[in-house]
């Protein structure tokens, strides 16, 4: 096993005891499971979480800089989880793009743009009681003096966690 896939490993399998913590938290009551083991088996798609957090950092992507194909790429893969899920839209999109300060080159400035996914899930009880709001970035380094920075810890783990919360809930 190669060393990063290691490490995509064991961050994967913290954010799925977190996650799994959340909900039990969350759900505690009568029909709770006995064991986060039992959890585990009955709500997590561990092998969904662990592919996307593979592909979210894999070298095709290219470090997932913000403005890259790669970032697109990414984007793109988000966004057919959102869908496949059924989170709602905020206003008629996921997609969101906010002004990033440009950086100064040699005296010019270079605007860019990056873009944010939002999505959400209604509550039982619209309106009322406490409202969970889970964010997570997908973008990272890309590449610098031609090594790729894959951001398996930062952030691609973090967001197939985010991912598998929202299909738990939405489900």
């Amino acid at each position: 096993m190669t060393k990063m896939r290691a490490f995509i490993l064991a961050e994967f399998l913290f954010a799925l005891t977190v996650i799994a913590g959340v909900l039990l938290y969350l759900n505690r009551g009568d029909d709770a499971p006995e064991s986060l083991a039992q959890y585990h088996t009955l709500y997590i798609d561990g092998p969904a979480m662990l592919n996307l957090t593979e592909t979210l950092s894999s070298d095709a992507l290219q470090g997932r800089e913000t403005g890259t194909e790669g970032n697109a790429a990414a984007r793109g893969f988000i966004l057919k989880r959102f869908e496949t899920i059924g989170l709602r839209r905020v206003g008629d999109t996921y997609e969101h793009a906010f002004p990033i300060l440009p950086e100064q080159a040699e005296g010019e400035t270079i605007p860019s743009e990056g873009v944010n996914l939002l999505g959400w899930i209604a509550g039982k009880t619209p309106g009322k009681g406490p409202m969970l709001v889970v964010t997570a970035h997908y973008d990272h380094l890309g590449i610098r003096d031609g090594e790729i920075y894959n951001g398996a810890d930062d952030n691609a783990s973090g967001v197939a966690a985010l991912i598998g919360l929202a299909e738990y809930f939405e489900h």
